[in-house]
């Protein structure tokens, strides 16, 4: 049986961490703060626990929450909640953003992280919440709806289109 589980940043991750940063390469990284510089490895769990509590949060960014999807040593996928936006990432960004290791993929690793916070959503009061993607991902489109996303609108992203989807909470 496989043993997944969703948590916070952790040290005890930062080699497997610094693979997965290794293994995206030049592909762009999702959510955001994948492109934080993670050495030393302490500094960057420091930032992501200052952005959870709305300190020191980049312009045009909003507090946030960072999700690891591990099995056993191994950080699967990265995801960030945004309880609230503000009306630029609302437009196009969203409530959450995930990322999955390439080596990852395929394996339902996206599904189950979107759903799990999903139910973290509605811990913190969120009734439902926009989640975006490309319209050419597939991948993607097809993990949000299966987790219960309804497409509210296309929206003109510079040369992409991007796909907004409203999941309710309580679809968990």
């Amino acid at each position: 049986m496989i043993d997944r589980k969703v948590i916070t940043p952790s040290a005890q991750y930062e080699s497997s961490y610094c693979a997965y940063i290794e293994e995206l390469g030049t592909e762009e990284r999702y959510p955001f703060v994948m492109d934080f510089a993670h050495q030393p490895f302490t500094q960057l769990l420091t930032r992501l626990e200052d952005l959870a509590e709305g300190i020191d949060v980049p312009e045009g960014a909003v507090a946030n929450q960072t999700y690891w999807l591990v099995e056993d040593d191994e950080l699967l996928a990265v995801a960030n909640l945004r309880p609230q936006l503000s009306p630029e990432i609302a437009n196009i960004g969203g409530h959450i953003g995930i990322g999955v290791r390439p080596s990852a993929r395929g394996r339902g690793c996206s599904k189950m992280l979107l759903t799990a916070l999903l139910g973290i959503a509605a811990e913190q009061g969120l009734q439902k919440v926009s989640v975006h993607c490309y319209n050419d991902n597939a991948a993607s489109k097809a993990m949000i709806e299966a987790c219960g996303g309804q497409l509210d609108s296309l929206v003109n992203a510079g040369k992409q289109v991007v796909a907004r989807y409203i999941i309710s909470c309580a679809s968990v």
